[in-house]
């Protein structure tokens, strides 16, 4: 569908929305862990981001290419300097956008304590412009690092919050991604049935999307074993350094 939309977009000589839908594919064949291919789309999105002088986009490519080739510090450092350049010129929306994926990638280096203080700022710079969307991102990946310190009563108050947003800016995927991390909290509280039930409701309401969301994709594919696991496993959290917030596979 986003090769499709593409395509349209470059005929009707839109080439503004034809380059986010090629970073959109990147991001997607990152979820998916195909990396090599997830670069290669990022690449060609960022320099036609630089071409249009987009400078909020290519930082993004930068940051997504940085952290699949595990440059983690690099990534972090061309974020900062990109937000203190949003600073600068007054664009509220590139910090807050920064700041929320200098948090992802410090989840991935299981720096918690400082991934937490990010995501406040993000959170709070998103709520203050209305940016909805934002605000509900940034709510899922404060709800993971809340479940990893076994706070699962906040995690899911945190989580049902976020999901309301994303319902409300008609993020499905959004929202039913949070439906699945729900899912996982409950279980990691021994609440099993309750667990299953809404890992059940999540993968219908992912088959009902319609789009290419990498993660409906992911949990159609391993959402039997992953529910029989469910029934005979003994709770635990993820692997440091693997995000429930982030789609399975890697920012």
């Amino acid at each position: 569908m986003l090769e499709e939309a593409k395509s349209e977009f470059e005929v009707t000589g839109d080439r503004m929305n034809a380059v986010h839908c090629t970073k959109s594919i990147g991001d997607g064949l990152r979820m998916l862990g195909r990396h090599d291919e997830a670069v290669a789309k990022l690449e060609e999105a960022k320099a036609e981001f630089e071409f249009f002088g987009h400078r909020l986009g290519a930082a993004q490519c930068i940051g997504g290419i940085l952290s699949m080739l595990h440059q983690h510090e690099d990534a972090i450092v061309k974020l900062h300097n990109a937000q203190a350049e949003f600073e600068i010129v007054g664009d509220h929306t590139g910090v807050a956008l920064c700041a929320t994926a200098i948090g992802e990638i410090l989840i991935r280096l299981c720096l918690y304590g400082d991934a937490v203080p990010k995501l406040e700022e993000a959170k709070t710079a998103f709520e203050v412009i209305g940016h909805r969307h934002g605000a509900a991102q940034c709510k899922l990946l404060l709800a993971d690092i809340l479940g990893r310190h076994n706070q699962c009563d906040e995690a899911l108050r945190t989580l049902e919050e976020a999901k309301v947003e994303f319902m409300v800016v008609q993020n499905l995927c959004g929202a039913a991604h949070c439906k699945r991390v729900i899912g996982l909290v409950l279980h990691m509280g021994n609440e099993l049935g309750h667990a299953i039930a809404k890992l059940e409701e999540a993968k219908a309401e992912f088959e009902a999307i319609e789009d290419h969301c990498a993660a409906a994709c992911k949990i159609s594919a391993m959402f039997s074993a992953r529910s029989n696991d469910l029934r005979r496993r003994p709770t635990s959290w993820r692997r440091p350094g693997h995000s429930l917030a982030l789609w399975e596979t890697g920012y």
